[in-house]
């Protein structure tokens, strides 16, 4: 590892400053003494026991990746770096953990450092995540799902293998197809079973692509942060400091500049305000297709990119659902901001993110809606509710309207189209006999009207 000859660093987290002095002898004789402010033999081979690139052979056992070296434990291998960021992507509620490791040899790890772009890493850097489910109170379990490696390649942009982990965890097996599952999942409570997305090879390069930055997660804003490393507590609390300190970087990061840094934030990150929730949200579960040159969505989801200029806020839809007035974010009308409306439904070719997803991400869709509730605008009444549902009937069905605002006035038609101030006023029960396709919203003076609701009946007397 090459060393740098620097006396002295503040490494900042939060609003505190450390100081740590001496660090020239302290990194030259950690790997002697064991010193606990370096705790760390940082490299390992190129690639692990990885191929350079996908055009080879994997590995098809965890066990034969080099990854660990005791795999049914979790064990990393020598030269493995245990790492965390501020706001994970969401992945069905599992918990994680998460190393690196990068080639051995003087200059041969060197990571550029960008304080707000992507960082670029060596060809040979290897990014391991395993995933863990939750018992249903939230507590981890026992459960081991899967554990994924991102190999930055020999051709400038990476790949990613997925494995699946054995009902015995004692190893896990290569997922070369994508593949859904249902995981049982082991509680001091009993047994009870998670659905689970296993991503196939080329899953992994549907969001991890160069235009992104191929790497997603290590980054400034995500590794500015206070890392609870049981080895090295208290030592050197910002990750950034720290992976300085080791000489990871090709350049040493200064504390002024560290201090200066941007972060995101999860999204129940309380002490924080709703907005910089929700749009590091967006950063870390949209950004890395939602930016200039990426999909056709319209909109920039990057968190470097200032709110007025992401085209967030009144944004055109380029999928609306077939709601009236949609835009991706309209202020203080959920009902008609897409990006509320995506988020909150596992509904195939409609859900966002739309891969490795089988379970909403209840927390994160209702901090959603509560930034989107909370910019100025005029209230906006609620979906008038049908009942009964549509579908077949062998006979006339009566049909009642209803909206929880009791003054408000609810108008429909019966031939599919939208409902005007002109279209007839609902009174009582609609009397339905024939295929007729109901559609209804709801008018207040001094509120803006709901988004109409609809339902269709086929009456097969």
């Amino acid at each position: 590892m090459k060393i740098r000859s620097f006396i002295a660093v503040f490494a900042v987290a939060g609003s505190s400053l450390y100081y740590a002095s001496s660090i020239r002898t302290q990194l030259s004789g950690s790997a002697k003494s064991g010193n606990p402010m370096i705790p760390y033999k940082v490299g390992s081979n190129a690639f692990l026991n990885m191929p350079p690139n996908d055009s080879h052979p994997l590995p098809q056992r965890l066990s034969q990746t080099g990854a660990f070296r005791d795999t049914k434990n979790l064990v990393p291998a020598e030269g493995l770096l245990p790492y965390d960021i501020n706001a994970p992507f969401w992945s069905d509620g599992a918990s994680k953990g998460r190393w690196i490791s990068l080639p051995s040899g003087t200059g041969a790890h060197d990571v550029t450092f960008d304080a707000i772009g992507p960082w670029k890493f060596p060809a040979g850097t290897v990014f391991v995540k395993n995933f863990g489910l939750k018992n249903a109170d939230g507590a981890s379990s026992n459960t081991k799902v899967e554990t994924r490696l991102l190999v930055r390649d020999d051709r400038g942009g990476v790949y990613g293998a997925s494995y699946r982990w054995r009902a015995d965890g004692s190893d896990a097996d290569l997922v070369s197809v994508g593949t859904r599952a249902v995981i049982p999942v082991v509680s001091n409570d009993g047994q009870s079973t998670h659905p689970w997305y296993f991503p196939g090879m080329a899953d992994c390069q549907v969001c991890h692509t160069r235009l992104a930055g191929s790497v997603l997660g290590v980054n400034a804003r995500q590794m500015n942060k206070a890392f609870g490393d049981p080895n090295n507590q208290g030592a050197i609390p910002n990750q950034i400091a720290r992976w300085s300190l080791l000489g990871i970087f090709s350049r040493s990061i200064p504390a002024k500049e560290i201090a200066g840094l941007a972060h995101v934030v999860p999204p129940d990150d309380k002490g924080s305000s709703l907005e910089l929730q929700a749009r590091s949200y967006l950063d870390v579960n949209c950004a890395m297709c939602h930016m200039p040159g990426g999909v056709s969505g319209n909109f920039d989801a990057r968190f470097r990119t200032r709110l007025a200029q992401q085209n967030l806020v009144n944004g055109l839809a380029r999928i609306n659902l077939g709601i009236d007035g949609a835009r991706t974010i309209v202020p203080n009308d959920v009902s008609r901001s897409i990006i509320a409306v995506r988020t909150n439904t596992l509904e195939a070719g409609i859900k966002m993110p739309p891969l490795a997803h089988e379970v909403i991400d209840v927390a994160g869709a209702a901090m959603l809606r509560r930034w989107i509730a909370s910019m100025p605008a005029p209230a906006v009444l609620a979906a008038p509710t049908i009942r009964p549902a549509g579908g077949d009937f062998t006979s006339p069905v009566l049909v009642i309207i209803s909206n929880p605002d009791k003054d408000a006035i609810i108008r429909y038609t019966l031939d599919g189209e939208p409902p005007e101030v002109s279209s007839a006023r609902y009174t009582g029960p609609i009397r339905i006999s024939s295929p007729t396709t109901l559609r209804a919203s709801a008018w207040k003076s001094g509120m803006k009207r709901s988004i109409t609701a609809q339902e269709t009946f086929v009456v097969r007397p």
